[in-house]
């Protein structure tokens, strides 16, 4: 499930990005254009890899841990690529990019990267139903262990029992 989340993680920015950018080049446009035959389809590709990278960098879909935390590591993802497209349109001075494609994208992909981390993070509890540890130590080991347990490790699971 978690190489879902993350498929659905990237992969959900490149495909906004795209259909995004057919939409423009179709229907909003004032003068229709050939998306893919224009210079604008190199932009939407760095524009997804932007967003692609950026969205590992923060954390997302598996790092956060509660919807609100997801959130704001999706903004600030969703930020950063925009930034990233943003600034060199403006040093050029030319429209590499229609600005409905980069901040379209950029607010569609927030609820977008909040509901995988919902899927990845329930992933997690069926894990730690799963996977169980039985413990061979002092009773002072056992309550640090149960404190380690709680606070969230890379991978869930529950004590099980405890034999001293």
């Amino acid at each position: 499930m978690r190489r879902t989340a993350r498929v659905l993680s990237y992969g959900g920015g490149a495909f906004t990005v795209v259909c995004l950018s057919l939409l423009h080049a179709r229907v909003i446009a004032e003068n229709t254009y050939t998306f893919t035959g224009s210079s604008r389809f190199a932009w939407a590709v760095g524009y997804s890899v932007a967003l692609g990278i950026t969205t590992y960098a923060v954390g997302l879909p598996d790092q956060p841990r509660t919807a609100r935390q997801a959130a704001w590591l999706a903004f600030l993802a969703s930020a950063v690529a925009a930034l990233a497209v943003s600034v060199p349109q403006l040093i050029l001075g030319d429209a590499l990019l229609p600005r409905f494609v980069v901040f379209g994208a950029a607010l569609l992909l927030v609820p977008w990267q909040v509901a995988v981390n919902a899927m990845a993070r329930g992933n997690r509890t069926r894990a730690q139903e799963k996977d169980r540890v039985l413990l061979v130590a002092d009773p002072n080991e056992r309550e640090q262990l149960v404190d380690d347990l709680s606070m969230e490790p890379e991978y869930a699971a529950q004590l099980a029992g405890a034999l001293s």
